[in-house]
C-alpha cells in the first residue's frame, strides 16, 4: 500500500491569504492528469514543447500504469487543490475542490536526493499558487518524519525565466549551477539545478520573510 501524502500549502495573493491542499493522485484520476499534461501551455518549459501531441503524450490507461508504477517505485505524484472552487473549470474538478496544477517528488539512480518538480495549470498563474506549493514541497521533504531528506534537487531548463525568479525570491538564486537533467551528448537543450539543504532552506525563507 502507497505512503498516504497529503498536506498544505499557505500564501498570499492579491485577493488575500488562501490555503492549497497536496494530495496524492489516485489511478482513477488519470483523465484530469492527461488533461495537465497534454496542454501545451502547461509545458512551455518542456523539452518536449512543441512536439507531435501524439509522439509523446500519453493515453489514460498508459497514464493509469505510470500512475502505479511510480506508486510502487515510491516516487510521488500530488494534485495541487484549491479546495474553494472559486474557478470554473468543470474538467479539473474533484472531490475537495478544483485541481490547479500537480507536484512530483522523486530519486534519479544517479543523484543523491529527492528531486521536485511543480507545474501550475496555466489558467491559474500569477495567484502566487507555484511558490506556495513549491515551498511546502520542500518543507516536506525535509520534515516530514517518513521523508526526512537530507538534500532538495530542482532543475528546469535554462530559459525558464519565471522558475529562475521564483528561485531569487525564494533567496536560493546562489545554489544555482549549470544543470545535468537534458545534458545529453545530442542534445542542444541547457538546464539549470538548485541544490541545498535543511540549513540553507531555512536560512532562505528567513530572507524571504525579511524581504517583505
Amino acid at each position: 500500500m502507497p505512503e498516504k501524502n497529503e498536506f498544505t500549502a499557505e500564501g498570499r495573493n492579491k485577493d488575500g491569504k488562501f490555503t492549497l491542499k497536496l494530495r496524492n493522485v489516485s489511478s482513477s484520476e488519470a483523465r484530469q492528469w492527461r488533461i495537465l499534461s497534454t496542454d501545451l501551455l502547461n509545458q512551455k518549459f518542456d523539452p518536449s514543447h512543441g512536439k507531435n501531441l501524439k509522439d509523446h503524450v500519453l493515453d489514460e490507461e498508459e497514464i493509469v500504469l505510470q500512475i502505479k508504477k511510480a506508486q510502487a517505485e515510491s516516487d510521488i505524484w500530488l494534485f495541487i487543490i484549491d479546495p474553494t472552487n472559486k474557478h470554473d473549470v468543470p474538467e479539473l474538478r474533484v472531490e475537495g475542490g478544483t485541481i490547479v496544477g500537480s507536484c512530483q517528488l522523486y530519486w534519479e539512480g544517479d543523484t543523491d536526493g529527492c528531486h521536485i518538480s511543480c507545474i501550475i495549470h496555466h489558467r491559474f498563474l500569477r495567484n502566487g499558487y507555484a511558490r506556495a506549493a513549491l515551498g511546502a514541497a520542500i518543507d516536506y521533504a525535509f520534515y516530514t518524519p517518513h521523508m526526512k531528506q537530507e538534500t532538495v534537487i530542482l532543475e528546469t531548463m535554462k530559459t525558464n525565466a519565471p522558475f529562475r525568479g521564483l528561485m531569487e525570491s525564494l533567496q536560493l538564486k546562489d545554489r544555482e549551477t549549470p544543470g545535468s537533467y537534458w545534458a545529453q551528448a545530442d542534445s542542444p537543450i541547457e538546464s539549470v539545478m538548485y541544490t541545498f539543504g535543511e540549513v540553507r532552506w531555512e536560512q532562505a525563507k528567513r530572507d524571504a520573510a525579511n524581504m517583505k
